[in-house]
């Protein structure tokens, strides 16, 4: 899922997919499962094509979208083929969801500015909280 939810802006070559085992992404799924750590998958029949889900951050240690301690910072991914299908609106819906349940206030995200996902982070309700180079931080308030 992780290297599904890679951007590669367009006229660039395709990342290898080991490139989720870097520092700087494996440490948004590696030892998935603590106590903080909440995840929605969605499937076809047996097979997962989706997932979205989100994981706080120390701020010794922050995610690309980090913004505090207790703000979760989300990822998402959608196989190839499965996207503008309204499966990234109802993973995320279901995520938010799910964290208001658990008391949570705010989620965010990283995104790089070319990637048209914003426009569906944007009508979820996400709005940018800050940009540096190529991406935005982007805050959304449950």
């Amino acid at each position: 899922m992780m290297y599904w939810a890679l951007f590669v802006a367009p006229g660039k070559k395709p990342l290898a997919k080991s490139v989720i085992w870097e520092s700087q992404l494996l440490h948004y799924h590696a030892s998935w499962g603590k106590v903080d750590d909440v995840g929605v998958v969605a499937k076809k029949g047996d097979a997962p094509i989706g997932a979205a889900w989100c994981r706080t951050f120390p701020k010794d240690l922050p995610g690309y979208g980090f913004v505090s301690e207790d703000t979760p910072e989300m990822v998402i991914a959608l196989k190839e083929g499965y996207r503008n299908q309204g499966t990234g609106t109802y993973l995320l819906n279901t995520l938010f969801s799910t964290l208001r349940k658990r008391g949570g206030h705010s989620l965010s995200l990283s995104v790089h500015k070319l990637n048209p996902a914003i426009r569906l982070y944007r009508r979820l309700g996400f709005e940018v909280y800050s940009h540096a180079g190529d991406a935005y931080t982007m805050v959304k308030r449950l």
